[in-house]
């Protein structure tokens, strides 16, 4: 098992790793890396992983 490693090293280590989680598994095939936060926003598809980023969107989507 290599979920000690980092994300990215992973795949250089195991070629074949799936994540041990179902969370990690929907993480991984939703967004294609390891990585919080991740957001998903429901009312628009909108995704994205930077927290400075998500601030603004949700400022600017939903007023704040």
């Amino acid at each position: 098992m290599v979920e000690w490693l980092p994300p990215g090293l992973r795949v250089q280590v195991k070629k074949d790793y799936v994540p041990a989680t179902d969370n990690r598994r929907s993480l991984q095939e939703r967004g294609g890396r390891m990585q919080v936060p991740y957001l998903v926003d429901p009312n628009t598809g909108t995704a994205m992983y930077e927290s400075a980023e998500i601030q603004r969107y949700l400022a600017a989507t939903y007023g704040g």
